[in-house]
């Protein structure tokens, strides 16, 4: 694997999500590998559900994956939501700081407490 392309991948997952990624990749590799017969197959079992009354595996399997997806974007955005609040106090500290030592004086609105 090239640079460039590993670069193109990281960029997609930092766009779409873990989720996104996974189906991307999952029916990138379903479109150039299947053959016409398993993408109809697929298409009929799994999208339309055809023929659930008699297998339900597939309806199940689908209701599985969803729940599955759903825990991992929230896993997923409650990190990234967690690293970007820590940033951004993190920043507004930093600020806080070169404030206070270019004009040579505590600043009082750093002072205040958190309110939550």
């Amino acid at each position: 694997m090239t640079d460039n392309s590993l670069k193109a991948l990281t960029l997609v997952f930092k766009e779409v999500g873990p989720v996104g990624f996974i189906l991307i990749l999952g029916a990138g590799i379903f479109i150039i590998y299947g053959t016409e017969a398993q993408k109809q197959e697929f298409i009929d079992t799994y999208i339309l559900l055809k023929r659930v009354s008699e297998n339900p595996a597939p309806f199940t399997m689908v209701v599985i994956a969803l729940v599955f997806f759903i825990f991992m974007l929230w896993v997923y955005y409650h990190q990234r939501f967690k690293y970007l609040k820590e940033e951004i106090k993190r920043i507004g500290a930093e600020k806080s700081k070169l404030q206070s030592e270019l004009l040579d004086k505590q600043l009082r609105s750093s002072d205040k407490p958190d309110h939550q």
